[in-house]
């Protein structure tokens, strides 16, 4: 499956008009939103994006849903071996991705989200739903749409805020914005296309949303859900694809596309590859950082080993105030360039450099993680200033981390061009450095 940015020009969602402060203030407030919903998750304490200063769409688990991290949920049927692929579009700090529902098949936008669970797209008849771009779909056209998901079924009740009606499985879900899809648990047969090869797979679980709002954009059409619990579609096509999937996510303002892939061919390699055991809550997946250090070897330790989630639909990377502090302060010592500030976006280190200039040459920054069954085991990922700082205006240039003592999030800039794959099996994380224009 291809991958884009929604703010690639490749991208239908490019808008000529937006410049790059109106594109990077959504993605911070977004970042913001989902960083704070998602450590409440973790936390089990609650949260009102209602009195949130962000106003973006936060993404992540539905409120009410509460995944059990099983590594496989009700497969569907499917060949015993099969490898899947589909393109990636970045949308507004998340990205987006193309497939195929239903017979014949009809093509779906959705957003790609390790930060979450369900898969669902609106269908006729839509009683309150949000403004489509594309058609919405029409289960009446297809000859394979089955809409008899009980509610014992694993799926069902996988989702704390389902309910029955006629013994269907009925589903209200919410984010962390107050965005919202409410309908009914289906099954059809999708379908993903690449450049190769098509594959169509029967039986997949989703929801047919028959009322949905918030902050969706016209070109989304629903959500594709790649987190670990069973209503996911990784934990769906288990028996096809063995539980393992990657993404190569391509650098924001690159005209092109990369992928997401499942099965064999997601297994990632090649030089400065680091493969490290991943625990998983609920439906997000986390490692143990140990550290993070600049390009002069400094390092800056943290206060005790951390979990960090591996997170596709957030923008920024989010590390403990401490942490950030004293990276700051390591960096500023080696950054030769005028330190500014924005009073419309306010991130914690930025410096006067036009976007027209020739790249700055900021040092590297080193996250090194920890294998948990051997913590002493260091797993270097060195980040190169593509993945850390980004032009968030015209002539103001940052670093892409903010503090926040919740959970740490590894958020998407600082995933572009690398390879990540993991294996929900053996419950394994794998990072390599990558061109993924070229994927």
């Amino acid at each position: 499956m291809k991958l884009f940015h929604r703010d690639s020009p490749r991208s239908s969602h490019y808008q000529l008009s937006a410049t790059s402060e109106d594109r990077f203030r959504a993605m911070i407030e977004r970042s913001i939103s989902r960083a704070r919903y998602i450590s409440s998750i973790i936390s089990g304490t609650s949260y009102s994006a209602r009195y949130d200063d962000s106003d973006g769409y936060s993404g992540g688990g539905g409120v009410y849903t509460s995944i059990a991290s099983s590594p496989s949920g009700a497969p569907a049927p499917a060949p015993a071996s099969s490898n899947l692929q589909t393109k990636v579009i970045p949308n507004g700090g998340d990205y987006l991705t193309e497939l195929e529902i239903g017979t014949p098949p009809v093509k779906i936008v959705a957003v790609a989200d390790t930060g979450s669970d369900l898969v669902w797209v609106q269908c006729k008849p839509c009683k309150e739903c949000y403004n489509q771009t594309d058609p919405i779909f029409d289960t009446s056209k297809s000859s394979t749409f089955n809409d008899s998901v009980s509610c014992e079924s694993r799926i069902c009740r996988s989702l704390l805020s389902s309910r029955c009606k006629n013994n269907q499985c009925d589903y209200d879900y919410e984010y962390g914005d107050y965005s919202y899809t409410f309908g009914t648990l289906v099954k059809d047969t999708f379908t993903f296309s690449s450049a190769a090869s098509s594959s169509s797979i029967p039986g997949i679980v989703f929801g047919c949303s028959h009322e949905s709002g918030g902050t969706f954009d016209p070109n989304e059409d629903g959500l594709i859900g790649l987190g670990g619990g069973p209503a996911s579609l990784v934990s769906q096509l288990d028996n096809s694809t063995h539980g393992k999937f990657s993404h190569c996510l391509v650098p924001y303002m690159e005209n092109t596309t990369s992928t997401l892939n499942f099965g064999d061919n997601s297994v990632v390699n090649g030089p400065g590859l680091v493969t490290m055991k991943m625990n998983r809550h609920k439906t997000f997946y986390y490692v143990r950082l140990l550290s993070v250090s600049t390009g002069n070897n400094d390092t800056v330790n943290l206060d005790q080993d951390t979990n960090i989630i591996f997170d596709s639909g957030t923008t920024l990377t989010f590390l403990p105030n401490a942490t950030l502090t004293k990276l700051i302060n390591d960096l500023s010592k080696t950054i030769n360039l005028t330190r500014a500030k924005d009073p419309k976006i306010d991130l914690p280190l930025c410096y006067s450099h036009s976007a027209n200039a020739p790249p700055y040459p900021f040092p590297n920054i080193t996250f090194t993680f920890s294998d948990n069954i051997q913590p002493y085991d260091p797993k270097p990922v060195v980040l190169t200033p593509m993945q850390t700082f980004a032009h968030f205006s015209e002539d103001v240039i940052c670093l892409a981390m903010v503090g926040d003592d919740g959970l740490p999030i590894f958020g998407n800039i600082a995933q572009q061009n690398l390879h990540v794959g993991y294996d929900l099996r053996t419950n394994v994380i794998s990072v390599a450095p990558a061109n993924c224009s070229n994927f």
